[in-house]
Parts: structure tokens; C-alpha cells; sequence
């Protein structure tokens, strides 16, 4: 343990010491580790070597043993791994809201501003590379990515879109999706030839069945008949294509429909995150993409990605899915989808989820995403397929096996009822064999395979799954002390889709005309009061990684944290005596924040930084945590005095309908107040787990900050998650 030892401790002085450059406390980079002799002669030695060993020298360590002629390159590559290792270290936590110890919080911060702003924690230029946080080490081979658990380093060509939101999961670690494989039917007729072009292939185009109004409303139905028996109902995910853009935003609105109006205990208590396959019309052909969107404080918060790789049919997929009539033989179809700016989104909502979906065949193709995917090991991967059933002998399985068993990523694979069905066997296949009605796969490193497979007048399935801590080693021999959290699969129940039979024509209208009296479902409601796009969960992320910070440190240095949200920190003496390095990445992360396309970030929409709503956001943190000040030096009410004021503050103002919202002010004060009690039940939370043994003291202490009892704890926990019930 004594390397480990002397890399953790020089990589915890390391980056205590950029915090206090970056609180104003030094200015001189030399101070640092002033007492760690061993990494100021790793350091020396590198910058005196790196110029004489050559890569024929280092390629011989390896053939040459205990060659004297070779001492230097071995003195070199020591080096080399143990500066690494501390890099390493130092970045343990960037890119999660995970409460970081106060001596990190802020250098914790300013890494996670920079990833958020530009999707790298790197100064780099992105045409040079890229740094991303790593949540998963391999566990077999040696690569390069054996020799990190934190942070991963690569050349792409595809945009990261890092983001975090507030979260909160009252069941430890667990997590209830619901998966809906809709359409339950898919017609000949959704497989529409384009124009011929006189190619050598041809395009189609694929359309979703209509959704009407009766099973958008049987979808949101669905969920709270899931919620009763699971509770809570934590995501609902459809497959590939599977709504339009229209049906798609007329859902999100129902659901918030179901959170806020009709008898309080009847209404949706916990809205899903909704992961979906949606189509729309563009002016250059049609888009193909996945739309995930989170709900907190009453407005969705989404992110996009579009598919990388069209869908090929060839003669046999032709027939397989029996489209002989309707499409040609002759040549090989391509889906008639546009093709933009590659882009990987990751959602990071606390310590253990990181969530990263893809469409179809983006999952088989090694390039330009499973690079990056294996490096960053998100611990849930959701691959979205318009496919037939979903077998463990069909591809869909094989390459969900490749980032289960490398880096340990679980994988759940999601295609159409509909698809399913309407694929036959072409070899080995029977005379009026039953079409198969698996729809879904699971994959994970512990437990294995599990198929989801649906019954007679069975539409949908919820999963159960739970996140277990594993301990992983780097290649070196580092520990990462059993942090690394890794799903497994616990049960699966079915419903059907309404409490009727199966829907049908006759249902539907039926039901249509028992609610022509009904007010109508639209919004009447302006968008962009209850649906943020990319621009918004940004700021929404940047102000949740500010809060995760400013709940760690003292109030002398909030001011400083909330600056750096507004980029306003000008100080002429922090400027004029800051070291160089330091500048040179606090002027990166003010560029990246006023204009992300200046740093690479080419599909994020541009919008003045700071907006007004991260304004108003800065200014009621300021004065919420304010009761920081009222609690130093008695650290075991800082936790009730925030909780009472954050509860204070929603009670203060009345229940909003669906069709109204509160003016921005009001609306700020609440979410800010939400994603205080969100960050505190984490907090919280934490203590229910218990680190390691050679972990513990370091681990339990950032954990409880030693401000409450177990007894305090449990009591705090009960009345932040029954607030949150009623206005979260």
C-alpha cells in the first residue's frame, strides 16, 4: 500500500493546493508540495530526460531487462507512471455532483464548469484530445485504460455533451424503468420507398404509426398503475423511432399534467425521466434521434442524439421482416435519416448513475463511439433498436456483451412490439411458427443475461435493477477503495398497457368520444415555460455542480463559487499574481462559457452568458446558503437550518396548475430550494453505505461531514423526502 499511499497523498495535497490558489489563500505553485520530494524529482527528471530517451529505448525496457544502457528510459517510464498516477487521483470525483471534502470543493467545481462549458476537463485543443471522467476500470487485459480509474483520455471526432441535474432516489441504489416497446403493431405501410436516384442503393424511410390522444393518455396511465406497484417510477424509455416530435412533447406535457393537477393523492408523485426514440420532419429529410428529458421543479429539462449510422436493409433483412412487397430485392435500402455533428451525451445525476443512450446502429459499430463509451465506462447504457426480437444469438447481444464484459457497463437493449413480431426466421424456421414477443435484453457483469420477453395482453415491462460497489485496480496496483458502482439485475414485472384489453381501434374511439366534453389536452401553456432544451439544462447543470460546491465550503468563499457561475471573477489581484497555468485555464472556462463554439463546441446552441434565469439562480443560492454563516462552528445544524429554510421557502408560495407556471422569479426561488433539499437527502443518503475498511475513515468522514447522528440523520431524511414528495 505504500505506493498507493504516497500517490493519494500527493494528489490530495496537489489539488488542495489549486484550491487555495483558486480561493485566494496562495499564489505560488511551488508551495504545493514543497514537502513531497519524491514528485519534484519525478518531476525534474522528466523535464531532464524527456528530451534524451528515445522510443527505441523505451521499447527495449521490455526485452531488455536490467540493461544499464537503458537506466535512464526505465527512470523515465517510472517517472512517468507515478506523475500519471497522481493525475489520476487528483481527478477522483470531477464530473458527478458528489459533495466534495471543503479542502477540494472548488477546484472540484472549476473542473466540472469547464467539462459542462466544453466537454473536456482538458486545456487541450480538442483537435489534440480530449479528458472525460471515468467511471470504470478494466478488470481483464492491459490496455492504456487499465492504467486509470478517474480519468480517460481520447482522439475523436465526436462531441461530448456532459450534463448533470438534481436527482433524488429515495430506494437505495435502485432503479424502476419502465420499458414500453410501442408500436405494439408495425404496418407495411411505415416502410415508405423514397424516389429513385439511379444509385446503386435506394433509401426509405421509416414513419411511426399515429399516436393519438387515447394512448398518450394510456401511457401516462400506465405509469401510475407502475408507480403503485414498484414506487417510484424512476424512467420510462420507448425504442427507436418510436414517437413523432409531436407525440413526443404531448406526452412530456401529460405527465406534467399528472404531477400537478387532480386530488393530491391521486396525482403522479415521482414524473420519470422519459428516454425516447423520436422522429421529425426536417427541411434536410427526416431526423432519427434519442430525446432524453428529466422533470424538476415543474419544466422539462431534455437533451438530443442524433444517430450516427444509417440503417441498412439488405435482401435478407427485406425478408425477414416480410417488406418483399413493399420494398425491392434488387438493391440494398438505406434509412433516409440526415447525418450531423457526431454527438455522445452523458447524464451524470450523483456518485453511482452515469447514463449514456444510443440509437440502434450506433451500438454495433465500433467507430467513432465504443472508444469512447469503453473509456468512459457509464455504468447504464440504453441502446434503443428498431430490430426484431431480442435474442442472446442475434447481434443486438454480441456487442452488449463487449461493454459488459469491458468495462463492466450493463446494457438494456429496447425494440418494438411491433418489430418483433413482424420478424421470421429465414433459416431453420417452421411452417406458421409463433413470432417471437422478446423485446428486450438485459446485459450486466454480475448476473448475466436476462431476456424481456411479454405474454398475451402483455405491452410492458418494468425492470428492476440496483447498483452494487465493486473494488476495481488499475494496472499499476491502485485501489479505487470499492467506489465503483455496477448494476445487476433484480426482477421484472409486466402490465398491460390499459386496464382494458389490448387498445384497438374500437377502444380508442370509443374513448374519444367519452371525453368530447373534456377540456382540451393541449398546452396552452408557451413551450418554453415548461420544455428547456440544450441551453437550459446547461445552465441547470452548471447551477447544480455550483450548488454541490457552495453547500461544501465556507461563506467567506461563496462569493468566489458563484463568480465563477456568472463569469464576473476579475479581480486585478487575482489575475495579476495567479499563476499562469491557473489563468491560463480560468480565461479557457470564461471563453468556453460566453461562446462554446470557440472552444469546439460546435452544435451547442449560443445564447449571452450568464442569462438571466443563471443570474437569478446565483443571487438565491447567495442568499439561501446564507445560513452557512449561522452555523460555523456547529456543523450539526448546518444540515436542519438549510433544510428548514429550503422548506420555508416552497411553502411560501401556492400549488401552480398545469396551464400556468410561476413568473421566472418565483420559479428560480422554488427549483433552487428543490435542488437544495435534492443535494441534501444525497448527502444524507450517503451514510446508509459504508466504504470499505481501508477506505473508511476518509470516505465515512466526506460522507457525514460529521454533522448529524445516525438518529438526526434518519429524522432529516424522512422530512426532506416528504417535502420533495409533495412539491419535486
Amino acid at each position: 500500500m505504500q505506493w498507493q499511499d504516497s500517490v493519494e497523498d500527493a494528489s490530495m495535497r496537489w489539488l488542495e493546493g489549486i484550491n487555495r490558489i483558486l480561493l485566494r489563500e496562495t499564489y505560488d505553485l511551488q508551495d504545493l508540495l514543497k514537502d513531497k520530494e519524491d514528485f519534484r524529482q519525478a518531476v525534474e527528471r522528466i523535464r531532464k530526460l524527456a528530451p534524451k530517451v528515445t522510443l527505441e529505448q523505451l521499447r527495449l525496457l521490455t526485452g531488455i531487462p536490467g540493461d544499464p544502457s537503458l537506466s535512464e528510459a526505465q527512470d523515465l517510464c517510472e517517472d512517468l507512471i507515478f506523475v500519471h498516477a497522481l493525475a489520476d487521483e487528483a481527478c477522483a470525483g470531477f464530473g458527478l455532483p458528489n459533495a466534495p471534502p471543503r479542502e477540494r470543493a472548488l477546484a472540484h467545481y472549476f473542473a466540472n464548469l469547464l467539462l459542462t462549458s466544453q466537454g473536456s476537463l482538458s486545456s487541450f485543443p480538442k483537435h489534440h484530445g480530449i479528458v472525460l471522467p471515468k467511471m470504470h476500470t478494466p478488470r481483464s487485459g492491459l490496455t492504456l485504460r487499465s492504467l486509470s480509474h478517474h480519468v480517460t483520455f481520447h482522439r475523436s471526432e465526436v462531441e461530448v455533451m456532459w450534463r448533470a441535474t438534481p436527482w433524488v432516489n429515495v430506494q437505495e441504489n435502485t432503479l424502476n424503468i419502465l420499458c414500453l416497446p410501442w408500436p405494439l403493431k408495425v404496418d407495411t405501410q411505415c416502410f415508405k420507398p423514397e424516389r429513385e436516384t439511379f444509385e446503386s442503393v435506394r433509401y426509405f424511410t421509416y414513419t411511426p404509426p399515429e399516436c393519438d390522444d387515447s394512448y398518450l393518455d394510456d401511457f401516462v396511465e400506465l405509469a401510475l398503475r407502475a408507480s403503485e406497484t414498484v414506487s417510484p417510477l424512476h424512467m420510462l424509455v420507448f425504442p427507436e423511432t418510436a414517437l413523432t416530435i409531436d407525440d413526443y412533447k404531448g406526452l412530456l406535457w401529460r405527465f406534467r399534467k399528472a404531477h400537478l393537477q387532480g386530488p393530491v393523492e391521486e396525482r403522479l408523485k415521482h414524473v420519470p425521466m422519459i428516454v425516447a426514440g423520436v422522429q421529425q420532419e426536417l427541411q434536410e429529410g427526416c431526423s432519427n434521434e434519442v430525446r432524453m428529458a428529466a422533470y424538476f421543479a415543474g419544466r422539462w429539462y431534455e437533451l438530443s442524439q442524433r444517430k450516427h449510422h444509417r440503417w441498412k436493409l439488405d435482401h435478407n433483412q427485406i425478408r425477414q421482416y416480410n417488406l418483399q412487397g413493399r420494398l425491392s430485392t434488387f438493391r440494398d435500402w438505406y434509412e433516409n435519416t440526415s447525418i450531423v455533428q457526431r454527438r455522445l451525451t452523458f447524464l451524470a445525476p450523483n456518485g453511482w448513475l452515469a447514463l449514456c443512450p444510443l440509437i440502434c446502429e450506433d451500438l454495433a459499430q465500433l467507430e467513432p463511439m465504443s472508444d469512447l463509451i469503453r473509456g468512459v465506462g457509464p455504468n447504464l447504457v440504453l441502446a434503443l433498436l428498431l430490430d426484431g426480437p431480442q435474442l442472446k444469438e442475434r447481434w443486438s447481444a454480441r456487442y452488449a456483451s463487449v461493454f459488459a464484459d469491458d468495462p463492466g457497463t450493463a446494457v438494456l437493449t429496447l425494440t418494438s412490439l411491433g418489430m418483433a413480431t413482424r420478424s421470421q426466421r429465414l433459416e431453420g424456421g417452421k411452417p406458421n411458427e409463433k413470432s417471437s414477443r422478446v423485446v428486450g435484453l438485459w446485459r450486466d457483469l454480475i448476473r448475466g443475461w436476462e431476456t424481456l420477453e411479454l405474454g398475451k395482453d402483455e405491452d410492458a415491462h418494468v425492470l428492476t435493477i440496483s447498483a452494487d460497489w465493486y473494488e476495481e485496480y488499475t494496472a499499476d496496483g491502485r485501489t479505487d477503495h470499492g467506489l465503483s458502482a455496477v448494476f445487476k439485475f433484480e426482477g421484472t414485472q409486466t402490465f398491460p398497457l390499459s386496464k382494458l384489453q389490448k387498445p384497438d381501434k374500437k377502444r380508442s374511439e370509443a374513448k374519444r368520444s367519452d371525453d368530447s366534453d373534456a377540456p382540451d389536452q393541449e398546452p396552452t401553456l408557451p413551450q418554453e415555460k415548461w420544455l428547456r432544451g440544450w441551453e437550459n439544462i446547461r445552465e441547470l447543470t452548471a447551477a447544480t455542480y455550483a450548488l454541490d460546491a457552495a453547500m461544501q465550503v465556507e461563506s467567506k468563499h461563496l462569493d468566489i463559487i458563484l463568480n465563477l457561475l456568472l463569469n464576473t471573477d476579475h479581480e486585478s489581484e487575482f489575475t495579476e499574481r495567479v499563476p499562469q497555468q491557473i489563468l491560463v485555464l480560468r480565461r479557457l472556462l470564461m471563453k468556453a462559457q460566453e461562446g462554446p463554439k470557440h472552444v469546439g463546441v460546435a452544435a451547442q446552441p449560443e445564447e449571452s452568458w450568464p442569462t438571466k434565469t443563471t443570474e437569478w439562480a446565483a443571487a438565491e443560492i447567495r442568499e439561501q446558503l446564507s445560513v452557512i454563516a449561522e452555523a460555523e462552528g456547529e456543523p450539526a445544524s448546518y444540515y436542519k437550518l438549510l433544510t428548514e429554510k429550503a422548506i420555508e421557502q416552497l411553502e411560501a408560495e401556492p400549488d401552480m396548475p398545469a396551464d400556468e407556471v410561476a413568473d421566472d422569479n418565483k420559479w428560480i426561488s422554488q427549483s433552487v430550494s428543490i435542488a437544495i433539499l435534492a443535494a441534501l437527502h444525497y448527502r444524507i443518503a450517503k451514510m446508509r453505505r459504508r466504504p470499505s475498511p481501508q477506505h473508511e475513515g476518509r470516505e465515512w468522514t466526506a460522507a457525514t461531514n460529521g454533522r448529524l447522528t445516525l438518529s438526526e440523520a434518519a429524522d432529516l431524511l424522512e422530512k426532506i423526502e416528504k417535502t420533495l414528495d409533495k412539491y419535486a
